[in-house]
């Protein structure tokens, strides 16, 4: 039987046929000061029916007796447990049957002549004892807490994996297997299972991790082993540390595809919904140089073009073309969508956005106030950082009243030590409530009612996050103030990572 850690008193079982000695092992624990509760085995079935019903931390044996003997019950103790102490005290052991005991699992032996050695060699072995029972309940918690992480994670819609401190995979869940098969890759982020085009920004990412300690977020394409095809996943690593050292990274790889491509889906909207707004306005621009086009004609029907006159008119019908021209090319340069990279002045693209709306700011007879504190210059995804702006500007006339003030201003600042560009888009408009300025950027949410679509400003905020920008809102009645914050310097490799490689040219950027 073996020891609980329940019992009130230590048990210890004599297995002895001589009352005298009995009666000297008794006096030689309590002269030790243990409080044993003490039970006398004196033959075969004695010793057999009292082991049955207790439970033991120490048995003490006689080598020799009648009808029973030491060894035979050590072999029924070391059948039930191989560890609970079992003392051979005897008159008759030899040099080599005391070494035999030991062999057959005895924990010691005293030679009844020298019964100062018993009460050492209990304390020895009731150390031992407790030393491995205490080992054995941390390895079955530790069992225990194994078998619950690997249920735990195999139920999780995600992969799950552990890695040893230098990245060498330890662990993988059921998913993690289905995904990505049953090679036997080291590293989470093997060249076999990561995208090209993501490979070698992943596997520097992860390296830093290791070397600074610190979690790890990103989005790669994983590439699945059943079809070979690249999915966008989001990992996340964390380390594990005990007493300050690191000791393991546990990580997650979840998959992402179908959320990128619906928020694709929803920019493709909100552009669409964006061309449509403004395609009245271009209407209206091409309207008027057509009409005077139209009118140029008509006197040229009646006037001799090889007189000054008739030249003059149709010098002024050759620059209502141009204008007309340079509408239509001004709109494509706008909805071309292409995600090229470049420097763009934010003066320049302050006065192309507010062209425009010219029509409708005229329409209001609101004024645009440009202020642009020197040669502002930022790098980016051209297309993308202009729909940011034509939708600020856009809100920005909604909201503001008639014969109102429209003020878009840029000047250099700097956040974190980094050099940065503030885009500042102010309206005189009654404000947005407290209240609702926590939903402003969560797709479909609008305060136009049926005239928004609720998209403008989600795209605004991810195609800003996307460039590792910020962008801030301050409120009140009369005063509605949009502030963009960006990186002089584009950080294309990790942007990269936010773009679907699934879309067609010329939808990625929305």
């Amino acid at each position: 039987m073996t020891l609980s850690a329940g019992d009130a008193r230590p048990s210890v079982l004599i297995l002895e046929d001589n009352p005298l000695d009995i009666e000297l092992a008794q006096s030689r624990l309590q002269q030790a000061g243990y409080d044993f509760e003490v039970h006398v085995a004196s033959n075969r079935s004695d010793f057999l029916q009292k082991y049955a019903e207790h439970t033991w931390h120490l048995i003490l044996a006689d080598y020799a007796l009648p009808d029973f003997d030491g060894l035979s019950a050590l072999e029924i103790v070391r059948h039930d447990d191989k560890h609970l102490p079992f003392i051979f005290v005897s008159g008759v052991l030899g040099e080599e049957v005391a070494v035999e005991t030991l062999h057959r699992g005895a924990t010691d032996y005293v030679l009844k002549a020298r019964m100062e050695r018993l009460v050492p060699a209990i304390r020895r072995a009731l150390k031992e004892y407790a030393e491995h029972r205490s080992r054995v309940e941390a390895e079955m918690k530790l069992r225990e807490t194994e078998l619950l992480f690997q249920q735990v994670t195999n139920a999780l819609p995600a992969m799950v994996w552990t890695s040893s401190a230098d990245g060498e995979l330890l662990y993988c869940n059921d998913i993690w297997h289905e995904y990505f098969g049953s090679d036997d890759r080291k590293s989470w982020c093997d060249s076999a299972g990561v995208h090209v085009e993501d490979i070698s920004q992943t596997r520097r990412s992860w390296r830093d991790a290791l070397g600074s300690g610190k979690a790890l977020e990103l989005e790669c394409r994983l590439i699945r082993a059943a079809d070979q095809v690249p999915r966008w996943h989001l990992v996340r690593a964390v380390p594990v540390t005990i007493e300050g050292a690191h000791l393991r990274w546990v990580g997650t790889c979840t998959d992402v595809q179908m959320q990128k491509e619906r928020d694709e889906s929803l920019r493709v909207s909100e552009k669409l919904a964006i061309v449509g707004r403004m395609a009245g306005a271009i209407a209206h621009e091409i309207n008027n140089p057509l009409e005077s086009l139209v009118n140029l004609l008509y006197l040229l029907k009646g006037t001799d073009t090889r007189n000054d006159p008739g030249r003059g008119l149709l010098e002024e019908a050759d620059q209502q073309l141009f204008r007309i021209s340079s509408i239509t090319r001004q709109t494509l340069t706008y909805y071309r969508g292409k995600a090229v990279l470049g420097h763009i002045d934010c003066k320049a693209l302050f006065e192309d956005t507010v062209s425009l709306f010219r029509a409708k700011l005229r329409a209001r007879n609101i004024t645009p106030v440009v202020a642009v504190n020197g040669n502002i210059q930022l790098q980016g995804i051209t297309g993308e950082l202009r729909q940011v702006l034509v939708n600020l500007v856009s809100n920005a006339i909604d909201a503001s009243p008639e014969d109102a003030l429209l003020r878009l201003h840029a000047g250099k600042t700097a956040e974190n030590g980094k050099d940065c560009v503030q885009i500042d888009v102010e309206d005189s408009g009654h404000g947005i409530p407290d209240e609702l300025q926590s939903n402003l950027f969560q797709p479909f949410f609008s305060t136009k009612g049926s005239l928004g679509t609720g998209l403008g400003l989600w795209v605004t905020k991810s195609i800003v996050d996307k460039h590792h920008g910020e962008i801030r809102l301050k409120s009140r009645p009369g005063k509605t103030t949009f502030t963009i914050v960006l990186p002089a310097e584009y950080a294309e490799n990790e942007a990269r990572q936010h773009n679907s490689p699934s879309l067609p040219d010329g939808l990625a950027s929305y």
